[in-house]
């Protein structure tokens, strides 16, 4: 697949399906969505975990997010101790990039680029991360030249904070399981991980929160989703 037609399907799918309506929270991934809500606090938790147990300190690292969004990782980050002038987005979207810099530290940068292209130095970043990005791309090249990509912006010793999904029904997308993301990082060693979201939890959402968290806490159900922390040799 040409990569350039790669991309205008991204675009396509994420302004088709992920552009919601800021007054409608009945969109499944509004941030005031009770579904939404309770996604993000399980990649929250999961996220200080696996920066508790690396040791991370962030008020001295140089962050990069690669497919940003409207900024709200690099919040997040801040929110735990990130320097915001020492932290930057990437994204493929205007509109999204738009956001990311109303919403976002003055002190942050926010770009538009492509995960293929990156515009930034070679090892400059103490820690990358990315959520979701390369179950959207669907065309393998432009994967490994993306992961090609930020293996040469990340410092010797540097991380990656990787969030994406391990399985989907979509045709629009496609998960990728650990195998996969060490062979597209083969200088990167997996420092921990955590599995997260229980299938059919998005099901259970919409008939009780409670029934969502005990859900996910039965041992031996199938996640859907794995956060990894992965060095740079």
């Amino acid at each position: 697949m040409d990569h350039g037609q790669e991309l205008e399907r991204i675009r396509d799918v994420y302004n088709a399906e992920y552009r919601p309506d800021a007054n409608d929270r009945r969109y499944d991934w509004h941030p005031r969505n009770p579904l939404s809500m309770f996604f993000r606090h399980a990649q929250e938790y999961a996220l200080v975990s696996l920066l508790n147990q690396a040791g991370l300190d962030l008020e001295n690292m140089r962050l990069l997010d690669l497919g940003c969004g409207t900024g709200g990782l690099l919040r997040f980050l801040t929110n735990l101790g990130a320097n915001p002038g020492r932290l930057q987005g990437v994204d493929l979207l205007d509109y999204r990039v738009k956001q990311a810099r109303s919403l976002c530290n003055q002190e942050t940068g926010i770009c538009m680029g492509d995960g293929g292209a990156l515009p930034y130095q070679s090892q400059v970043f103490d820690l990358v991360s990315q959520f979701t990005v390369f179950s959207s791309i669907l065309d393998g090249e432009l994967r490994r030249e993306a992961a090609a990509e930020i293996t040469r912006v990340m410092k010797p010793g540097g991380y990656l904070l990787w969030y994406d999904m391990l399985q989907t029904t979509s045709d629009a997308l496609r998960g990728l399981q650990l195998s996969e993301v060490e062979s597209l990082f083969p200088r990167l060693q997996v420092c921990a991980m955590r599995r997260l979201h229980a299938v059919y939890t998005s099901r259970l959402l919409r008939r009780s929160w409670r029934l969502a968290l005990l859900w996910n806490t039965v041992p031996g159900i199938k996640k859907t989703h794995a956060m990894v922390l992965l060095k740079n040799s």
